[in-house]
């Protein structure tokens, strides 16, 4: 093999291990974005509504009630928690994906950055229904003109802060 030939696949290994690295890279700052996010569901939770948990070596207070104020607070958390603001659903306009309303947000489209380039289809089939020239899901989509509304979901594909 020449020297030429032995260079050229060096630099494809080095570029294929870089790319791997920032794969894993990235797959990390998801895994620690999930771990931090995991179980935080917007007003869930024992430390929300004002119950400590209870004390075993203490038999002092073994039954005691709670307060009534700790009581309707903990009421008013969960109402909060089950509430249909709480627990709305919406499609991501992007990848129609249903998802919880607090998982993303709703944006202009226009204004999520290379969205003409990434979703202008090469091939369109007659039966596409498209959104000025890009697969979209048009029955999620609020308004006209440059000022049109849409919820995207803050997965990986569909951030609209990556390039």
């Amino acid at each position: 093999m020449s020297y030429r030939l032995q260079f050229q696949q060096l630099k494809k290994e080095r570029k294929q291990k870089k790319q791997v690295k920032k794969k894993k890279q990235s797959y990390m700052v998801y895994q620690q974005s999930q771990e931090n996010n995991a179980g935080k569901v917007p007003g869930i939770g024992a430390d929300s509504c004002g119950v400590t948990e209870p004390n075993f070596c203490d038999h002092s207070k073994f039954m005691e009630l709670l307060t009534d104020e700790v009581q309707k607070e903990c009421f008013r958390t969960f109402q909060e928690a089950t509430s249909n603001r709480a627990l709305a659903m919406s499609i991501c306009v992007v990848c129609a994906r249903e998802m919880m309303a607090y998982e993303g947000e709703k944006l202009f489209i226009l204004s999520i950055p290379n969205i003409k380039q990434r979703l202008r289809l090469a091939i369109v089939h007659p039966s596409y229904d498209l959104w000025e020239e890009m697969l979209l899901v048009k029955h999620d989509i609020e308004g006209e003109g440059p000022s049109v509304l849409g919820w995207n979901c803050s997965t990986q594909t569909c951030n609209p802060h990556t390039p």
